[in-house]
């Protein structure tokens, strides 16, 4: 048996507007995966943790900050089956902007009806998740990693 390894993390941003909470999806500009809607996400350099990857990978992608960072609490696997992904749920402002690196070159800001509608099949899934425990109940504050706390 092949131990999992960290491969990289994917971060779901959400945001609070008046009326609901929106996810960010981000539109690939290259690669493998041109075209395809994903949230922020990336690899791990070797020395760094996954929450640090999280971090750096959102403000590169982004150029957002987090005021809050949870674990999603739920398993990602990469497609090879044996490196895994750490999922995690980024809350940020609604006042702040996007500004998209090289990686991408559309956004899309989507309540959970369309993110339904307009995503494949397999992330059904997450978006539940996502969904049932950090919209519908916010999630538990022991759970809770606080970007203030570790880079201010």
């Amino acid at each position: 048996m092949v131990k999992e390894q960290v491969q990289g993390v994917i971060v779901n941003v959400l945001r609070e507007t008046e009326h609901t909470y929106e996810y960010l999806y981000l539109k690939r500009s290259g690669g493998k995966y041109k075209g395809h809607w994903w949230p922020v996400g990336g690899t791990c350099n070797p020395t760094e943790s996954p929450l640090d990857c999280a971090i750096r990978e959102l403000k590169e992608e982004t150029n957002l900050n987090a005021f809050a960072i949870y674990p999603l609490g739920k398993k990602i696997s990469h497609i090879d089956n044996i490196s895994k992904l750490i999922g995690y749920v980024a809350f940020i402002s609604a006042k702040q902007t996007v500004r998209l690196n090289y990686e991408h070159n559309d956004f899309k800001w989507m309540a959970v009806e369309k993110a339904y509608t307009f995503l494949p099949h397999y992330t059904h899934v997450y978006i539940k998740h996502i969904e049932d425990n950090f919209i519908k109940s916010k999630p538990q504050t022991s759970a809770k990693t606080f970007y203030s706390q570790r880079y201010s």
